[in-house]
Order: C-alpha cells, then structure tokens, then sequence
C-alpha cells in the first residue's frame, strides 16, 4: 500500500508514538512524509525516518504566532492555525499528485484541517488523545491566569475540531481506552510505543535508596506545574521521614524557577541521552500530574523498567491500569503517605513494580502495537455491512 504521511513536526525519540508508528507503517508499505521542520535540526531529523521519501517544508515560528494571532480574531482553534501555512499545503498537493496515494495519515489535530486536500483518498488520524480535555483541565488547574483564559478559549475551538475530525476522517486512532467513542466505529485504540521497548528491568538491588524520579519536557506546561507543586508541597515533608531523599527531575528545557530548585537534595539534569539508568535506579518514579489528557508515557516506560510508580488518579485512569500496578496519590498528604510508603516499604515497592512490569510488556509490547494498528487500517477497507458487524 502506498501511505502519504502528514506530520507538523519531526517524529523522534521525544515523539515515540509519532515515530514507532510510522516506522512499523513503512515495513510493509511504501511510505512518503511530508512533514514540518521547525529548525535545522528538526530537517535532519525528518531525513533520518526510516521512509521511501521524505519530504520536509521549512517552517518558521514567527509566521506560526501570527497565524495564531489570526486564527484567534477569526475563531480557529490555535493548535491547527499554527501549523496550517500555505506553503505546507501546497508541499502537500504537490506530492498527492505525484505520488497517488492509497491512503492519508495525518498526525495529530493540528495537521486535521488538511484532510480536505485527500479528495477520494481514504484517511486516518493517528489523533492520539482529544486534546479539548486538556485544554478544559489547563483552564481550571493552571496557577497562570494568562493560561487558563487561553486555554479556556482553545478547549472550546478544540471540540469544535474534534467533532469535524469524528465527520471527516474514515479512521481515527487514539492511544487511551478512555479516548473510545461510542457510536462511532472508526476509532480504534492503538497504544503508543515508547522509547525503552525492549530494555529489561534491572535487579532490585540496582535502585538507590530514597531516590526519586520525575521525567517530563520541562517546556510543556503541565509537567513543569506537577513537579513545582511536588517540589512546595510534598518534597519537604518527605525529606523529614527520610532525610538521604533525593528528588531527580529529567527533562528537556527546565525553565529558571526549575532549575533554581537544584540543591543537594534535588538534581535538575536538562535533556538526558537515555532514560534507561534513572529509571533503574529511582526507588520511586513519581507522576503528580493534574492536567492529564490521554496515556502518560513516563508512566508506561516507569512500569517497563520496573520503578514503582506514584500517580495521580486522572494519570491512572488515562492509561487504563489500577492500584495492582501502582500506587495512587490525589492530595499532598496523600502524595506524603504514598512515597514514604514506597520509600521504606522496599517488598512493597518490589510487588507493585512486578505486576506492572508484567502488564506493560504484554500491553505495549511492539507485536501487540504493530498488530492494532495493522487491524485499524485492515477495517478501513472494509465494506460497510462487513464493518458494522465486526463491531
């Protein structure tokens, strides 16, 4: 099958989901990208995927804040604005003409509004979460009032969107079973690769005693908010249970106020090559999210290498798992109890990380991803009545 590939952005080892997806799509497929490169790097990024052809437009984040500022005067939602430049749509046509694909896969809601462009082309949207519920959870969770008015403004552009995107699309692929639609046959669950398939847990004499781990983009708004909270909130009292207590944050672009909480109790290390040795060493991975919309991957790869897990409810439920995989925290006296717990309480630790482990090797193991995807495009050429009933 010939696949033209839309992406707004360089599928890499920080998108594992953009980038396992597509490679298992060109292992039997001869696949075309066009995709948006933000910088030099980003271009280099997009030439090394493993593709027939790639086909990478040089965008330019200024052009892309004044197409939000239109986008805002003229009701669009901001996340599809930024990237919906002229020059990427005729890229776009041009390799549709050329090509002749059997089918558009487009990735993310910010590329939805060039479904228009796949006339009598099938279609599917790898959307991977319907992003309005973070917009809705940003607007009252947010300690910024700048951002919860933007974001109190995006979320209703957002389901806008979506609703089209449920209209226009023949498949539509997200990665948390909470995302399923009913009523709507064309959305299939496709659980997202994550950048440590494959890497074995450790033995748990690998793990240091009192350390902590947190893993986030540091830029992305709802990691950076989680681990401050933690850092006010929970670090401290936890330091007077267990005073050796280390708290380690991992993640690309902390900002000042982050990297002002460096100290000898807290470890702030920027962008790190692997993620493989901090998650085999943390005694406890902790994930105090509140503005979690679809599947947390810090959460999956945490279970994959065998870290006990702290977690909020709405991270919990987004991935489908229970209290057998991981330990449960809402309030901050909540969070306190459950790290200390975790901390002291080494077979516990050991017994959760165990059941988790094994749950995410089964669930996202690349033959169980490959598979559901392979089945999601399967159903997209099948007769109706043949469909409806599979259903």
């Amino acid at each position: 099958m010939k696949i033209l590939v839309v992406v707004p952005w360089a599928p890499s080892v920080t998108r594992p989901r953009s980038l396992g997806l597509i490679k298992h799509l060109a292992e039997n497929n001869e696949v075309v990208v066009v995709g948006a490169g933000w910088s030099e790097t980003e271009i280099e990024e997009l030439l090394e995927l493993p593709v027939s052809r790639v086909v990478p437009v040089r965008l330019r984040k200024i052009s892309a804040y004044f197409r939000c500022i239109l986008g805002l005067v003229l009701g669009r939602s901001l996340q599809q604005s930024y990237v919906d430049a002229n020059k990427f749509r005729r890229v776009i046509r041009r390799e549709l003409a050329a090509f002749q694909p059997d089918l558009g896969y487009l990735n993310v809601i910010r590329t939805a509004q060039f479904v228009n462009e796949f006339e009598n082309v099938p279609t599917v949207i790898d959307l991977d979460e319907f992003r309005s519920a973070y917009y809705d959870l940003l607007s009252i969770t947010s300690r910024n009032p700048v951002w919860r008015m933007i974001a109190k403004i995006e979320a209703r552009r957002m389901r806008r969107a979506e609703v089209k995107v449920l209209e226009a699309f023949d498949g539509i692929l997200v990665s948390s079973p909470n995302d399923l639609v009913d009523g709507h046959y064309n959305v299939s669950l496709v659980r997202s690769p994550h950048a440590l398939s494959g890497v074995s847990p450790p033995t748990p004499e690998a793990r240091i005693a009192g350390s902590i781990i947190f893993v986030g983009r540091q830029s992305y708004r709802a990691n950076s908010e989680a681990v401050s909270w933690f850092v006010r909130q929970v670090f401290p009292r936890v330091v007077e249970h267990i005073p050796g207590a280390h708290l380690t944050i991992v993640g690309d672009a902390p900002s000042r106020s982050i990297m002002q909480m460096a100290g000898p109790q807290i470890s702030v290390t920027g962008r790190v090559e692997s993620l493989t040795g901090y998650y085999s060493t943390a005694s406890v991975s902790i994930i105090p999210i509140r503005m979690a919309t679809g599947v947390q991957m810090k959460l999956i790869e945490s279970m994959a290498l065998g870290a006990p897990v702290v977690a909020t409810p709405i991270v919990v439920q987004g991935a489908g798992v229970t209290e057998a995989h991981c330990m449960v925290a809402d309030t901050a006296d909540e969070w306190v109890s459950s790290v200390v717990e975790v901390l002291l309480d080494s077979q516990k630790g050991l017994a959760l990380a165990k059941e988790a482990a094994r749950w995410a090797s089964s669930t996202y193991s690349p033959e169980a991803i490959g598979a559901s995807l392979d089945l999601a495009l399967a159903e997209l050429r099948m007769p109706d009545q043949q469909r409806n009933m599979a259903q």
